[in-house]
């Protein structure tokens, strides 16, 4: 990671702005965990991410909010479009 020392060494001019960056990140960081905090969890849509998904639930889980959706078969032509989800999750 750098430090500020690191780029004073090389020469960065405006070493200062290294320190409120990392600070403001942090208060970001914070917000951000109180923000996701107050999600419904069992009121979702799976994340692929896994990012935002409740407890138990995977990325690669099949959504039940869109399982009346037909999902592409490689026989109806359509391989080249299949998710990596589609292929282990058929």
């Amino acid at each position: 990671m750098v430090q500020n020392h690191s780029l004073d060494a090389f020469g960065f001019e405006y070493v200062e702005y290294y320190q409120i960056v990392r600070d403001l990140i942090e208060e970001y960081r914070l917000l951000f965990i109180d923000w996701v905090a107050g999600f419904d969890k069992w009121d979702y849509i799976i994340d692929r991410w896994g990012l935002f998904n409740p407890p138990g639930v995977d990325p690669f889980d099949k959504d039940p909010h869109f399982s009346h959706l037909p999902s592409p078969k490689a026989s109806e032509g359509n391989a080249s479009r299949l998710t990596p989800h589609d292929k282990l999750y058929p």
